[in-house]
């Protein structure tokens, strides 16, 4: 029942936590109610019934302007064709045929009737008989020949054109070309490219480029036109690519709306110009409608089932209440400023992110608790940007991964000045985050050189802060963090400097209960902070009486003059003023629970039996004999008592074997298990036998350690 009214108290500030969160994003975020009613309702032609003044820099997308621009590049862009070797290589190999003809014809001389014949014969069509004859009259046909074939070659390898072709090639092409498995580029500009049918307009330039003698340009532009063809052919997949690649790359035209600037005056008619700037207004926050408002409902509802799943999977109900609720309220505060920082500034300056304070809170939330804790409020602390900011994709994904790390960077953080260290490391994961998340979503790129800058100081300076934080919150918390109980495990503090002068047993004892505690926590993945402070206090209430408790006393046992209630009684309150002395030096709550818990509702046997013995078994009732619990309700508090039963025990053993030691162990484990006071720790059959193994393991070391010294004989020197 108690276990219930706990866990029923600790949902109730979850349930208030989370509407105050609903209003808070209702009210306020990009969808919220408020800034629909500022900005919404107006349209263009009519009579504005109030004033619309922006109340800070705003940065939009004109779509106009921005279609504009996007249609003139695109006009800019050169259609792409493919020049086919193939086709090239067909070219030259007609041309030297025609090149070996012609040759034979001049040197032979023959007559013009027979070569004319014979180039028919070979090459039907490729010359006129007029041409021919011009052609073998000139006396440097052979040079003429070579010319020729010489620009072919380059005009192959540049590209003709068919007169077929239809795209507008005013601004030029780009020719591709795979060359030994390569493929080239060439950007010609419109009067560079041979087409056909006349090579124009880009012949001339051709000629020119490549210092052909003028008597030679006719019979050399005669054979180049009869050999070629059309040799490069558009590539539509290729032009598309680039049209595609454009689309991507080509940025928005963006505009500012700056603070104080009247969109809207009342009882002025809104013109189509300032009904832009009103719907980019409502566009950046976001206007109320119905479906956004339940949708917005709808996530936070599922995101509270989500948190009170995560909250009973971590097995976070132990959390204490003060804790629960100082963390809640660090998540309302974060969503404030993520609603005033993300949505309104962050568009203007992306340094404003150095603000948002959610590696802060995941920082002290692990430290001050555990790392499970700092990952539960990482998700529930970044999931709700989503719904605060749905523009800020990249900033979500930058704040969720960042987030997500802290709680594992925070597993190095040892002593105060590790936060430094860690600070170092999450400045540049955070930084790194950030950018990737720029990359991933181009609309944030503009927060720039600001925002990166931002997410770096945001994480140095989260862990300076941390450092100053963590001993107020811990004075005022009064929790456990791992610091706090650094400093409680000294022994040099003066509740265990006293201990050690009035009670020097229990203090022996303790200290070895917390190496067993300690050493068996760190095998199962418990507290080893807490178990080594817990088993250290955990017999505080004997101080005071050190004497009525066998580890402290010297040969006369006070308990020999004493009835076996009496003895019960004196023995069973060392808890309650263990309590007593715990409260009244500040110890956090866990530390209470384990000096509360360390025996259980256990049996003190050896009175029990002593009473038996004086008045008989049906005049004693075993529940006086028992401790008042309760039973551990925790792995840390499980672990401290089958320590402090070991430890105690061990004291009977007199040279024992490692055998011995390892039966031993496992029958005071075993008793505890059967006696029903382990059910409520959460300890498994797994975790018993490794915290059995180190046990046997540490006492078997004290045991084998100690090497008896031969006495010398009076006299005798080494």
């Amino acid at each position: 029942m108690r276990k219930h009214d706990f866990h029923h108290l600790q949902i109730i500030p979850i349930i208030i936590f989370f509407l105050l969160g609903l209003g808070i994003i209702l009210f306020f975020g990009s969808q919220g109610f408020l800034r629909s009613l500022t900005y919404g309702n107006f349209a263009a032609g009519q009579v504005a019934d109030r004033d619309l003044v922006v109340d800070h820099d705003i940065y939009y997308e004109d779509l106009q302007a921005s279609a504009l621009r996007l249609l003139a590049q695109r006009a800019l862009v050169k259609p792409v064709f493919r020049l086919h070797e193939e086709i090239s290589r067909r070219i030259l190999t007609r041309y030297d045929q025609l090149f070996t003809l012609l040759s034979g014809f001049y040197v032979n001389k023959k007559n013009l009737s027979s070569a004319f014949l014979e180039l028919q014969s070979s090459m039907p069509g490729i010359l006129t008989e007029k041409v021919l004859e011009k052609l073998l009259k000139k006396q440097e046909l052979p040079a003429i020949l070579e010319e020729a074939r010489s620009l072919l070659v380059a005009g192959v390898n540049q590209g003709i054109l068919g007169a077929a072709v239809t795209q507008d090639l005013s601004k030029g092409l780009e020719i591709i070309r795979i060359q030994e498995d390569k493929i080239q580029r060439q950007l010609w500009e419109p009067d560079q490219l041979l087409r056909l049918p006349g090579l124009l307009p880009g012949w001339d330039r051709f000629v020119q480029s490549k210092n052909l003698r003028s008597d030679f340009q006719e019979a050399v532009y005669i054979l180049f036109l009869s050999s070629t063809e059309e040799n490069v052919f558009f590539d539509s997949g290729e032009t598309e690519r680039n049209l595609l690649r454009l689309d991507l790359e080509t940025p928005p035209v963006r505009r500012q709306i700056s603070q104080g600037e009247w969109l809207v005056r009342k009882d002025y008619v809104i013109s189509s110009e300032a009904m832009v700037k009103v719907q980019a207004l409502v566009d950046h926050y976001g206007a109320l409608t119905l479906n956004r408002t339940v949708g917005a409902i709808f996530f936070l509802v599922a995101l509270g089932i989500m948190g009170l799943l995560l909250f009973k999977s971590f097995k976070l109900e132990r959390i204490e209440k003060t804790l629960l609720w100082t963390f809640g309220g660090f998540w309302l505060a974060h969503l404030l400023i993520i609603t005033l920082v993300i949505s309104p500034v962050g568009e203007a300056s992306g340094f404003w992110y150095a603000l948002v304070p959610t590696s802060l809170i995941i920082i002290l939330a692990t430290l001050l608790t555990s790392e499970r804790v700092g990952l539960f409020l990482a998700l529930m602390i970044t999931l709700p940007i989503l719904l605060i900011a749905p523009q800020k994709g990249g900033v979500f994904l930058a704040e969720f991964f960042a987030a997500l790390a802290i709680p594992f960077i925070m597993r190095k953080v040892e002593k105060r000045m590790d936060l430094i260290k860690a600070g170092l490391w999450l400045a540049p994961i955070q930084t790194s985050f950030f950018v990737l998340a720029g990359l991933l979503h181009e609309q944030e790129n503009r927060l720039g050189l600001g925002g990166i800058l931002g997410a770096g100081i945001n994480g140095f300076l989260s862990s300076i802060l941390a450092l100053g934080l963590l001993p107020i919150l811990e004075h005022f918390l009064n929790t456990p963090s791992q610091f706090r109980l650094a400093e409680l495990a000294d022994l040099n503090t003066p509740i265990l400097k006293r201990m050690l002068a009035l009670a020097p047993g229990t203090y022996a004892h303790s200290v070895n209960t917390a190496q067993l505690s300690e050493q068996a926590a760190r095998a199962i993945g418990a507290d080893p902070y807490l178990c080594r402070v817990g088993a250290l206090y955990h017999d505080l209430g004997k101080i005071d009486q050190a004497e009525y408790f066998i580890e402290n006393q010297r040969g006369y046992n006070k308990h020999d003059s004493l009835k076996a209630s009496v003895s019960v009684t004196l023995l069973k309150s060392h808890v309650k003023l263990g309590l007593e002395k715990a409260r009244e030096l500040k110890l956090p709550q866990k530390v209470l629970d384990i000096i509360g818990q360390h025996h259980g509702s256990g049996l003190i046997t050896f009175f029990y039996s002593k009473a038996v013995n004086e008045r008989g078994e049906d005049k004693v009732s075993k529940d006086d004999f028992k401790y008042p619990g309760p039973n551990p309700s925790s792995k840390e508090s499980a672990i401290v008592m089958l320590a402090d039963t070991v430890e105690a025990a061990s004291r009977t053993l007199n040279r024992p074997t490692v055998s011995q030691v390892d039966t031993f162990v496992y029958d005071l484990i075993i008793k505890r298990y059967h006696e029903g006071l382990l059910n409520n720790s959460g300890l498994s059959f797994s975790d018993l036998e490794k915290i059995r193994g180190i046990f046997v393991q540490v006492l078997a070391g004290q045991f084998h350690s100690r090497i008896e010294y031969p006495l010398l004989k009076e006299g005798t020197h080494e």
